[in-house]
């Protein structure tokens, strides 16, 4: 064969050997197409030459995207550096492939776990795949956690102090935790395979309950039951058993578990408690007293025997009924209420009076108390214990006090009605017989008329005092009596109630002395009516059973327990006392120490019990201290307030020179200290002395005062000083006589004032006003507010005075006493009269009585205030002899501008005159000099302004 052949034919056999790798290739890339793994090619430095079609499809890569990049870009970066330092080109050989688990990032961004797996092709490639392995690595995190959920059961049913058992489906034991083994004694090994009954169940174990476990097992399904079981030992206890299947991933019953729990406390505290509601339900049925459960809704859930006698029902009859069923309709509502505000949260008790309906019909007033019971952890309502008492008796006996309360009322109406009319019927004659006496006084009566006439003024002031002291008695038996609270002055307060009993004072020449100490307050709150009343009806007592010596007022202020301001007043006196088994009835109304007494001293015994009542009333009391034929001391204590605005009571004149000593002269203990204490008050310098001669250094007291207590020693000091001293220049001398009989301060001379009569409060502020004068300053406020103007000196110019009166005897003195003061008196005898009168005359003040024919006061008051004449606006004075509390009020409310009762005195009728009488028709009497001082002072402030 020519070469040439040979060389054809080896180039045939090379194509042939090519075509036959070709088609291998092929073949081999086909199925390299068909791997879910994703194979590779590349260089010693990992950069991709060859990728199959599986990177498309398991990462989204395109082949061109790949070839030319480093393997490593597709590595997170949490994975790249474990996988340099395993893989490496020189620790990958050609027979034994390395591989990693790593994570590569997908076309999409997402995270997939591969197992790569690399060998040498040549000395500068490697092939190598990678094995999508995502799924299982899914699977392993899903293994870990259950085992760890596992574990954590594991560890918690070894610690728990249940009992936990788990068996297979048929119920034989596979697995018991340590207190299993511990409570019963038996150990894993001794149960395994074994079912619990046949190793815990023994003679009291329920055999019910057991069925009801085997049923329960053989159905598949769970069961909860409390059974005796017995330890290994023995020895039984209870248990509370909470079985449930346990299903496989196909709903197929794989096992059972069961948690035990220890009970045996509770069910012995449950035995102790049933036997406790045992003794309960015996001492509940044997009492009076219904005892109910109810449910929230109001159902009976338990009763006692007595709640069957009283319904006349069988316990069966009334279990689960509604409460409401055995309650009147009248009184339904109510229960209805009380329930749905238990239901709103309302845990407060509930007590109703109600009507329950038996079985037969008949009714019976109770007492129900219901109490919400609720659980302590959320406060929810969960029964309501009710009790009830049969309150027939009491209702009964309350509707016969309320029958009876009513007829006293009536009662009570009828003799408040009957007093009005007795008071009416007997002021009426006595304002004719006091004011007929008063104005028979001023008609020049000789000595014995003079003395007669007075007889009568006072017998008509004392049947008068009699009557009030009757109708104040019985207002406070009705409880109509109320103490008010204002700001007065107590001194003056107290001087009133001195100047209403002073003449009796001076005329049976008692020495009388008003001592208030220097830490009480003179400006006070609290009711100055009654504190007056009270000091009235002591001081009148004391003059009355005193023929001589003193009547001494000691006046002090205290703070009790809760520091509250407590006026503490003491009356003394030195008059016939009281015997010691006759004290305890003082306060005892119409009752006095001695019938001898009413007959020798007079008096309706009120008085007392009348203080008695006002004290009381006021939260305080009142006491008595006596030595028969030695005398007595009254006591009495009365809540106050201090006004704070004005706490004291200031002097409104005082000496240039009152830094000057006072000097205190005489043997007279009782004035000494009162003078004491008001010198103490406004904190002046003073000594008391027995006699002028021991006054140190006479003659240095030039400016000073020297106030004589005893008026025995009265010359004594006048020669004295007249002997000591250069006329002008001698101290100034103040001379008090409590038994001086003019009731006045009067300067003697230029350096000398005598205080006569009473010693009250107001004394050392007008001694302060006369020492002014005398010094020669002018005063303003001064002696006009002590000392009233003369009656026959009160004048009004051509005043009409319109006197509305039905009883003739009436209208005289009121036309008597109204011309005195120069009125013109116009008469009418009802409110017709008196509404014509009113149009025909021009009338300054009406005096209107109240009771009257034809047309009543009231009526005719509220005809003239609806009226729109020029007397609309009249000033109406109410003249009536309706003194009954209230009356006043009532009159005012009904347009009248002020009251005067009957009698009427004639002083108290100037009074009102003045206060609602035009000015124009006020007749100025005399002016006093204080008064002209006043008004030339108020000129040259209003010159200086």
């Amino acid at each position: 064969m020519s070469k040439n052949s040979k060389d054809e034919l080896q180039i045939q056999i090379q194509y042939r050997l090519i075509e036959k790798l070709s088609d291998s290739q092929k073949k081999q890339s086909k199925l390299l197409s068909l791997l879910d793994e994703c194979v590779f090619e590349c260089s010693s430095d990992f950069i991709l030459t060859y990728v199959n079609s599986a990177w498309t499809r398991q990462l989204g890569y395109q082949t061109e995207q790949l070839i030319g990049i480093s393997l490593a870009q597709l590595v997170i970066e949490f994975n790249l550096h474990e996988w340099l330092q395993t893989l490496t080109y020189n620790s990958i050989n050609e027979y034994a492939p390395q591989h990693v688990e790593l994570q590569l990032m997908t076309q999409k961004n997402e995270l997939r776990w591969f197992e790569l797996r690399m060998v040498k092709s040549d000395q500068n490639t490697m092939i190598g795949s990678l094995f999508d392995i995502q799924v299982h690595k899914e699977m392993e995190a899903k293994l870990r956690v259950k085992e760890e959920e596992a574990r954590k059961l594991s560890m918690v049913a070894s610690h728990t102090n249940n009992m936990v058992i788990i068996t297979d489906s048929i119920g034989c034991i596979e697995w018991v935790n340590s207190s299993f083994e511990r409570i019963t004694g038996y150990n894993k090994g001794q149960v395994y395979g074994r079912k619990p009954g046949s190793l815990l169940q023994g003679e009291q174990s329920d055999l019910c309950v057991i069925k009801k476990m085997a049923q329960a097992i053989a159905k598949k399904q769970g069961f909860s039951v409390e059974i005796i079981n017995y330890n290994k030992a023995g020895q039984p206890y209870w248990v509370a058993i909470e079985a449930s299947p346990v299903k496989d991933e196909n709903g197929a019953i794989k096992h059972f578990i069961a948690i035990q729990t220890d009970i045996s406390l509770r069910v012995k505290a449950e035995q102790k408690a049933f036997a406790a509601e045992g003794h309960y339900r015996m001492v509940v049925d044997n009492i009076s007293e219904v005892v109910l459960r109810l449910q929230p809704d109001g159902c009976i859930l338990f009763m006692n025997h007595a709640w069957t006698e009283l319904v006349n029902l069988q316990e069966d009859q009334c279990l689960g009924v509604n409460i409401e069923q055995f309650i009147s309709e009248d009184y339904q509502t109510e229960v209805v209420q009380a329930l749905t505000s238990f239901h709103r949260g309302n845990r407060g008790i509930c007590r109703l009076e109600l009507q329950m309906k038996a079985g037969d019909g008949s009714y019976t007033w109770v007492e129900m108390i219901m109490t919400p019971v609720a659980n302590s952890y959320n406060g929810q309502l969960t029964a309501i214990a009710a009790t009830i008492v049969n309150v027939d008796t009491r209702v009964f006996a309350a509707q016969a006090l309320q029958k009876s309360k009513h007829l006293a009322e009536g009662l009570a109406e009828d003799r408040s009605r009957f007093l009005a009319n007795i008071s009416h019927e007997i002021r009426t004659p006595l304002n004719a017989m006091i004011g007929g006496s008063e104005i028979l006084q001023t008609t020049g009566l000789n000595q014995e008329q003079e003395r007669f006439a007075g007889m009568i003024q006072s017998s008509g002031s004392a049947l008068l005092s009699i009557l009030d002291d009757v109708l104040t008695y019985s207002r406070f038996d009705a409880g109509a009596v109320t103490l008010e609270r204002r700001h007065f002055d107590l001194g003056a307060c107290i001087d009133e109630a001195i100047d209403i009993i002073s003449e009796n004072v001076l005329a049976k020449s008692i020495e009388l002395i008003l001592d208030i100490s220097s830490t009480t307050p003179l400006n006070i709150i609290g009711d100055n009516v009654r504190l007056r009343q009270v000091m009235i009806n002591l001081l009148a007592n004391a003059i009355k059973f005193t023929a001589q010596g003193y009547i001494y007022i000691q006046v002090d202020c205290q703070r009790d327990n809760e520091n509250n301001l407590v006026l503490e007043v003491s009356i003394e006196d030195s008059g016939i006392g009281i015997a010691e088994d006759k004290m305890s009835q003082l306060f005892i109304p119409f009752m006095q120490s001695d019938i001898s007494t009413t007959r020798q001293y007079g008096g309706s015994g009120l008085g007392l019990a009348i203080c008695h009542e006002i004290c009381q009333a006021a939260g305080g009391s009142i006491s008595v201290d006596s030595k028969l034929d030695v005398g007595s001391t009254f006591r009495f204590r009365m809540p106050i307030g201090a006004d704070a605005l004005n706490p004291h009571k200031m002097f409104k004149h005082l000496p240039d020179n009152w830094e000057s000593k006072v000097w205190v002269i005489g043997k007279a203990p009782r004035l000494n200290h009162a003078i004491s204490q008001v010198l103490e008050r406004y904190k002046a310098q003073y000594m008391q002395l027995d006699s002028i001669e021991k006054i140190p250094n006479l003659k240095g007291i030039v400016g000073d005062f020297i106030v004589i207590t005893d008026p025995a020693l009265t010359s004594l000091c006048q020669q004295t000083l007249k002997d000591t001293f250069v006329t002008g220049t001698q101290p100034y001398l103040i001379i008090i006589d409590v038994l001086g009989k003019s009731n006045s301060i009067q300067p003697i001379n230029t350096n000398e004032l005598l205080v006569n009569g009473p010693v009250k409060a107001s004394h050392f502020s007008r001694i302060l006003e006369q020492l002014h004068e005398l010094m020669g300053k002018a005063s303003i406020e001064l002696m006009d507010k002590h000392k009233k103007p003369s009656l026959d000196n009160i004048k009004f110019h051509n005043a009409n005075i319109l006197v509305v009166e039905d009883n003739e005897q009436n209208q005289i003195i009121m036309q008597n006493f109204l011309e005195l003061c120069g009125c013109r008196v116009i008469l009418a005898e009802h409110g017709v009269q008196a509404l014509k009168k009113l149009q025909t005359e021009r009338i300054d003040i009406v005096l209107m009585d109240i009771q009257m024919p034809v047309m009543d006061g009231l009526t005719a008051t509220m005809h003239i205030r609806a009226s729109n004449l020029a007397f609309k606006h009249v000033p109406i004075i109410a003249v009536t002899a309706d003194a009954v509390y209230g009356d006043k009020e009532r009159y005012l409310s009904a347009g009248m501008n002020d009251y005067l009762p009957k009698p009427v005195c004639r002083a108290d009728l100037y009074a009102l005159l003045d206060k609602h009488m035009s000015i124009e028709k006020k007749k100025t009497p005399i002016t006093s000099k204080i008064k002209r001082l006043a008004n030339m002072q108020n000129l040259i402030n209003s010159t200086m302004a």
